[in-house]
């Protein structure tokens, strides 16, 4: 008799919570969330918090259930919860992905930095997002990818994910690459120089004389430009010391693109081997004084100096008389040593808005000068004398010293206009 008692007492203590579990279970569910469901399992007395800051990604779904299943496999009773996006994140869902190009050149690696992860709200939330993507060998760093070289000249673009971490709401977006092509080149084989191209400068200034003999091929794939202090100043002019200078003038000119000299400079103080573009207006006396470079610029892809044993990039614009300028060897990011006697790369790309200046293939300057040049330029390659600013020259009469150009390409861009 104690026996059945004790067991219908269980009974109804066993009715009883059931009960009590069905009344929580069938009660209204509070949330400040709306737009976005959510399938909870609810077990006897657990209780959903929707509320929380720290709500996952698999808790928080855009049109998709998630189901949980039970440890101990006990049926569960499935509750929809509605998450408001707009107001808990303010944005419904991501619209699109801005990035800029840090650096593509025809033969390396392309770099690109994201700038915006922008929503359907049109605010950025790029601080709260996360880069990835599926591609094998593409480096995400943070906002910074890298493509390698090898996928960019067999791919016309990437597809990478842009998530927002809080919620767990990504976008799919492409980076679609440029395409190069070479449209110049000397390599300066054989033993004299392409004048269809190069015209030699032959000209005496008061303290040195651009020479012709002074540039000229070895015979073994290379230009040298020497310069020389002379024994016997000149009876004529008085000049004691000897250059050269080369340009495409009137010869070969173009607006926009790549534009990369590979030689060894110059190792002595007091003058600057130098690579550099002058476009448009910039040499003429008449000039436009407007703060622009659109209409001209001097644009010095190189000027080594070996006093400070690092190169200088510069734009000047505004004719010379009026001359504004950028550059400076304070601008510049770290770069490789490029006075040890082996050949060195010294490149600018040039765009309508900017000019990147590269050594080695890195960068290590960028401008944008007052707008990017629209007009043509042609090429020089030269050595002055600047005691001023690269030291005395320390070299003494019958002394020489060589700046040996390995190639000069000039490549054109898919991008740039026509």
């Amino acid at each position: 008799m104690l026996f059945k008692k004790i067991t219908i007492v269980s009974l109804c203590i066993v009715l009883s919570l059931c009960t009590t579990a069905c009344r929580k279970t069938d009660g209204n569910l509070s949330s400040n969330y709306s737009n976005v469901s959510i399938v909870t399992d609810v077990y006897n007395e657990g209780e959903i918090d929707t509320g929380s800051e720290n709500t996952t990604a698999s808790e928080i779904t855009q049109g998709s259930e998630i189901s949980n299943t039970s440890s101990d496999n006990t049926p569960s009773t499935k509750e929809e919860v509605t998450v408001n996006m707009k107001e808990k994140y303010g944005f419904n869902t991501l619209k699109s992905v801005e990035y800029y190009c840090v650096k593509d050149i025809p033969y390396g690696d392309a770099e690109y930095e994201i700038t915006a992860i922008l929503t359907d709200t049109g605010s950025n939330i790029g601080y709260m997002g996360d880069i990835s993507c599926k591609t094998k060998g593409v480096t995400v760093d943070g906002k910074k990818v890298t493509i390698p070289y090898d996928y960019k000249i067999n791919n016309k673009s990437i597809t990478l994910t842009a998530t927002h971490r809080p919620s767990g709401v990504s976008i799919d977006f492409n980076i679609t690459f440029d395409t190069w092509e070479m449209i110049f080149e000397d390599e300066f084989n054989g033993t004299e120089l392409n004048t269809d191209v190069w015209n030699v400068w032959d000209s005496a200034d008061w303290q040195y004389f651009y020479s012709p003999d002074s540039m000229f091929l070895d015979g073994n794939g290379h230009l040298i430009n020497r310069v020389s202090i002379l024994e016997t100043p000149d009876s004529e002019f008085g000049y004691t010391r000897k250059s050269g200078a080369i340009t495409t003038k009137d010869k070969y000119e173009h607006t926009y693109g790549y534009f990369e000299i590979s030689m060894k400079p110059h190792r002595t103080n007091g003058m600057m081997g130098a690579f550099w573009i002058m476009a448009g207006d910039m040499g003429d006396k008449d000039a436009a004084n407007d703060n622009s470079s659109v209409n001209g610029a001097e644009i010095d892809v190189v000027e080594t100096l070996y006093n400070t044993k690092i190169p200088s990039h510069a734009v000047h614009w505004d004719g010379y008389t009026n001359t504004k300028s950028y550059g400076g060897t304070g601008k510049l990011q770290p770069i490789p040593e490029v006075f040890d006697g082996n050949f060195h790369t010294f490149a600018v790309r040039w765009t309508p808005d900017e000019y990147v200046f590269l050594v080695d293939g890195k960068v290590t300057a960028r401008t944008e000068a007052e707008g990017g040049c629209n007009q043509p330029g042609y090429m020089l390659i030269s050595t002055h004398f600047n005691e001023d600013w690269v030291g005395k020259v320390t070299m003494q009469p019958g002394e020489h010293t060589d700046m040996i150009v390995d190639y000069v390409r000039v490549y054109k861009n898919s991008s740039d206009p026509k």
